[in-house]
């Protein structure tokens, strides 16, 4: 479908990707920063390790690893405008910046893993969380509840069930070698507004709209 542009303001910044069709079902929405190329492949190797338990963890698609600011959830797909227009001016204020991504971490903790992520270096974090702080708001004036707290990092895998004894030990293997690694710069130059859809295997994420920093 052909893409247009947003007519909120004379200089717009944004751009939606696809134009809103009439729908009965909600979109399930979210705000992210989308990875270039060259830090997708530098993530494919510690993704590739989770692969290899996957009986205890299921590994991120690759293709669909991204860093997310804000989870909507399932929107009235007549609300894509407005929310474009309203993030248009919080993120159009801050210049763009570049995050390094490096090492690995987890939330649950590396013995009783929730989700294991890629983490950021500290150059730049205080950008994105003001970034994040802005579009958060934004978002509540619009209507949205937004969680509170936010740690920057790129989901690699969730654990299905806690990893038996060989387990364990193939984990801490693959904390050892990349808790430390250098995976490579993330330019964050523009926030996309993204779309989720739910089908077998991995979801699959679109592009709705297109948010430029300076």
């Amino acid at each position: 479908m052909r893409s247009r542009r947003c007519a909120a303001t004379a200089r717009s910044r944004s751009r939606l990707a696809v134009a809103p069709e009439p729908e009965t079902r909600p979109w399930r929405l979210f705000v992210a920063v989308e990875l270039p190329a060259p830090l997708r492949q530098a993530l494919q190797e510690p993704l590739d390790g989770l692969a290899g338990m996957r009986d205890w963890i299921r590994a991120s698609d690759p293709a669909q690893v991204h860093l997310t600011l804000h989870f909507l959830g399932g929107v009235d797909v007549a609300r894509v405008p407005s929310i474009t227009a309203a993030l248009e001016p919080a993120v159009g204020r801050h210049a763009r910046f570049t995050l390094s991504a490096r090492g690995v971490n987890a939330f649950g903790g590396k013995r009783r893993p929730r989700v294991l992520w890629a983490a950021f270096a500290d150059t730049n974090v205080d950008r994105i969380r003001a970034l994040r702080h802005d579009t958060a708001g934004a978002l509540r004036r619009a209507g949205f509840e937004i969680e509170p707290d936010f740690r920057p990092h790129l989901t690699l895998g969730r654990a299905r069930r806690l990893p038996p004894g060989a387990g364990r030990e193939a984990l801490e293997r693959w904390y050892a070698v990349w808790k430390d690694h250098e995976f490579g710069p993330l330019p964050v130059e523009s926030v996309h507004l993204m779309r989720s859809q739910l089908a077998r295997g991995p979801a699959r994420h679109s592009r709705v709209a297109s948010l430029e920093l300076q």
